[in-house]
């Protein structure tokens, strides 16, 4: 079963054993009496991860600066994002699991997906090496890399506290000014104060976005 999953990915394995492995969940393994999972392999393949994702926005995001790499990778080998590459890859159809557990989409906690991806670029590591793994990632990876907007990375509000809290010891406060629209489309301005002086403001669709335009504003402006 594992080799047809192998087979579809292009992946010309040596150890069969250590995807095996990398799919097989604890509940399974209590089950069957067998002595491994994937946790081991998921501690390598987390760091194989930032390594290898790392390497590749340094290479094709030259004009980011450490923070703005720091974010990207971030972005890219987050909870989310490594669950989403795991059901690209189909792997919860492969994983083996007890009985308490359904193997579908709905009942697998998302973790498991999460955890499960890891395990499999740790066996691929194990199996093939450094650069088949970066090359296995690069197809995964390079076109989020490439097209990755840092302004989706940036989280302006946290990096404004930090800025503010390493000089005053003292955090920004948020305020509403004014929302407007319909209720469908609606538009939020937001002012961020520090001591009762306005340090910046912003508008967006929601709250939310309003607040990181808020703290971007800020931002340009300590930076003048």
């Amino acid at each position: 079963m594992i080799k047809t999953l192998l087979n579809k990915l292009a992946i010309p394995y040596k150890n069969l054993d250590l995807y095996e492995l990398a799919l097989t969940h604890a509940s399974y393994r209590v089950n069957h009496a067998l002595s491994g999972n994937y946790e081991k392999l998921e501690f390598l393949g987390d760091a194989s991860l930032d390594l290898i994702v790392g390497e590749l926005c340094y290479k094709f995001r030259p004009e980011l600066d450490q923070g703005g790499l720091t974010k990207l990778r971030s972005a890219l080998v987050k909870k989310e994002s490594l669950i989403q590459r795991a059901e690209e890859l189909n792997l919860e159809k492969y994983l083996k699991v007890g009985p308490g557990m359904e193997l579908n989409h709905e009942k697998i906690p998302a973790r498991i997906l999460e955890d499960v991806f890891e395990a499999f670029i740790g066996a691929m590591y194990l199996d093939l090496g450094f650069n088949f793994t970066e090359s296995f990632l690069s197809k995964i990876f390079l076109t989020k890399i490439i097209h990755y907007s840092i302004e989706d990375v940036s989280d302006y509000k946290s990096r404004l506290q930090e800025e503010i809290q390493s000089m005053y010891r003292k955090t920004v406060i948020y305020q509403l000014v004014s929302s407007s629209g319909p209720a469908h489309d609606p538009i939020f301005e937001v002012e961020v104060l520090f001591d009762g002086m306005v340090l910046g403001k912003g508008k967006g669709k929601s709250k939310k976005e309003a607040e990181q335009n808020a703290a971007k504003d800020a931002l340009g402006k300590r930076a003048k």
